[in-house]
């Protein structure tokens, strides 16, 4: 992404947080001393006097872009671990930063890629992290699995968010949570990316029972080697 496409990106953005108001997050009741940093509804910044300990803080090391209002997550896999496929899970740390300081405290998942076709084509991968523990992250639920989607085949980077939040506000039964960050992956800038929760059975995801009768279903138009198909056709 280069410069302009990077301003024009912030202004659009900007603009729809406002006229839509999109957000479906919760309040949250932060510390009255709290000095907080909004990005249309949604909180990207909120310092208190007990600041995070810039020992164990993840810098995002942004040498070309300046801020660009959204939050910024920071990973490092350990020994800085190339992510080469879909499968192996590398251990890592996280962190989301606002401007200067940051918003969350160090997290440490797993990360691996994640796609079809985006995966196997594209330039900018899209990947899976998976939390030891359930955080909640820029006030969305709790939980432990996340994703984060490059959009690459979308220029404006916006389809998807539109669409998750038009659908939330039309009341379906569910749509997967979402918000803009920028990504800092082993000290490398990757661009603008949707944190987004993961299509899974939960009480704040897919509130369907956990038994032998229920399913989700995927239906992807790229089939791995390892994967049965079954086809099931009823009479007329």
């Amino acid at each position: 992404m280069n410069n302009q496409s990077h301003i024009l990106f912030t202004i659009i953005t900007t603009m729809l947080a406002f006229l839509c108001a999109c957000s479906n997050s919760e309040y949250i009741d932060y510390p009255s001393n709290s000095e907080l940093r909004f990005f249309g509804d949604n909180v990207i910044s909120a310092s208190t006097n007990d600041t995070f300990n810039s020992t164990d803080s993840l810098y995002p090391i942004d040498t070309e872009y300046p801020y660009a209002g959204i939050p910024r997550l920071v990973i490092k896999t350990d020994n800085f671990q190339p992510i080469n496929n879909r499968d192996t899970k590398i251990p890592a740390k996280m962190q989301l930063w606002g401007e200067s300081s940051p918003i969350s405290e160090v997290i440490n998942p797993t990360i691996k890629g994640r796609g079809n076709s985006s995966w196997l084509y594209m330039p900018q991968k899209s990947y899976k992290i998976e939390l030891i523990q359930k955080h909640e992250l820029l006030q969305m639920p709790p939980n432990r699995d996340w994703a984060l989607i490059s959009n690459y085949a979308d220029k404006t980077l916006m389809k998807n968010y539109l669409a998750y939040h038009l659908s939330t506000k039309l009341k379906a039964f569910y749509s997967p949570r979402c918000e803009f960050i920028e990504l800092f992956l082993n000290n490398n800038y990757l661009g603008v990316y949707l944190l987004t929760e993961t299509i899974k059975i939960g009480a704040k995801r897919i509130n369907i029972p956990q038994n032998n009768n229920s399913y989700i279903i995927e239906k992807t138009q790229n089939y791995q080697e390892k994967d049965q198909l079954i086809y099931y056709q009823t009479s007329k």
